[in-house]
C-alpha cells in the first residue's frame, strides 16, 4: 500500500461533512489526470463492482439492468466491460434512459408497459436474461424483475428495498430454478485472498485505473453541481423530481 503525505489527493468513505478524520489504510491515492468529481464516484463504483461480479457476467450474456439510477448506470456500464451483451436498461424516466445509453445500455426499455416481459422475450430470442440486476430500490418492483431471469438464471438484489415483497417462491424461484444473489456493498471482502482479492481498495483502484486510461467516464453523469450550503436546496430538488437528476454534488471547497 502506497503511503500519503500532506497535500495528496486521496479517495476514502466519510460523511457528508468539510472535516474528518480516516485512517491511511482506508485512504486511496486518486491519479493525476482524474478530476475530484470524477473520483467523487469511486463509493458507488466499487459497490456496483462487486455486484456485477457476483452476478458472474460473461461475454454474450444478456443482462437488463432494472432502474437507472446511479446504481443501475454503474451496472449497465461494469455489465458491458464483462463482454454482456445485449445490457438492456429498464426505467421510467426518458432522461435515465438517455444517460443509460451513454453508459453503455445497447437498448432502453420503459418500466411501466405490461408488454415489459414480452419485450425481454423477443430482445432475448425467446430465452429471457441471463442476469438481471434490480436497482429501483422498490420492493413492488421484485416479481415482475424475477419474470425477466431465465430458467437457472441469476437475479442479483442490487438495491436495498425497504417493506415487504410478495413473491411465489414456487412459480418465481424453485421451479424456474432461478438463483438469487445479494449484493449489498458491505459484501466486498475486508482483505485480500487468493479466491477473491476484489476489496473495496482494489475495486477503487480499478475504477480509477478505468477513468486515467479512458476506458470509462463518468461525466455525463453529473447533473447538478451545489456549494454544500445549498445542500437543502438540492434536497428539494431531489424531492420534487428525481427522475431528472443523477449525481448531485456538493461542494465542500
Amino acid at each position: 500500500m502506497n503511503s500519503v503525505k500532506v497535500g495528496d489527493r486521496v479517495a476514502s468513505s466519510g460523511p457528508h461533512t468539510q472535516y474528518f478524520i480516516a485512517e491511511e489504510k482506508d485512504l486511496v491515492p486518486i491519479p493525476e489526470g482524474i478530476s475530484d468529481e470524477e473520483a467523487s464516484f469511486h463509493t458507488l463504483a466499487s459497490g456496483v463492482m462487486n455486484a456485477v461480479r457476483l452476478g458472474g457476467v460473461s461475454l454474450g450474456e444478456f443482462v437488463a439492468v432494472v432502474g437507472v439510477g446511479l446504481l443501475g448506470q454503474f451496472a449497465v456500464a461494469f455489465s458491458r466491460l464483462c463482454g454482456g451483451f445485449p445490457v438492456v436498461a429498464i426505467d421510467l424516466s426518458e432522461k435515465r434512459l438517455e444517460l443509460a445509453r451513454l453508459s453503455g445500455a445497447t437498448e432502453v426499455l420503459k418500466g411501466d408497459g405490461s408488454d415489459l416481459e414480452a419485450n425481454i422475450a423477443t430482445l432475448s430470442k425467446g430465452r429471457m436474461a441471463d442476469v438481471v440486476f434490480e436497482v429501483t430500490g422498490n420492493p413492488k418492483v421484485i416479481p415482475r424483475a424475477l419474470r425477466l431471469v431465465k430458467r437457472q438464471g441469476r437475479y442479483v438484489q442490487l438495491s436495498s428495498p425497504r417493506g415487504p415483497s410478495e413473491v411465489d417462491f414456487h412459480d418465481e424461484v424453485n421451479a424456474p430454478s432461478r438463483i438469487i444473489i445479494g449484493a449489498h456493498f458491505s459484501s466486498q471482502p475486508a482483505f485480500e485472498t487468493p479466491h477473491n482479492p476484489w476489496t473495496k481498495r482494489r475495486n477503487t483502484e480499478l475504477f480509477f485505473d478505468l477513468l486515467a486510461s479512458g476506458i470509462m467516464d463518468v461525466k455525463h453523469l453529473i447533473t447538478h453541481r451545489y456549494a454544500f450550503r445549498e445542500a437543502p436546496e438540492a434536497y428539494r430538488m431531489l424531492l420534487k423530481d428525481r427522475s431528472q437528476a443523477m449525481g448531485v454534488l456538493l461542494d465542500f471547497r
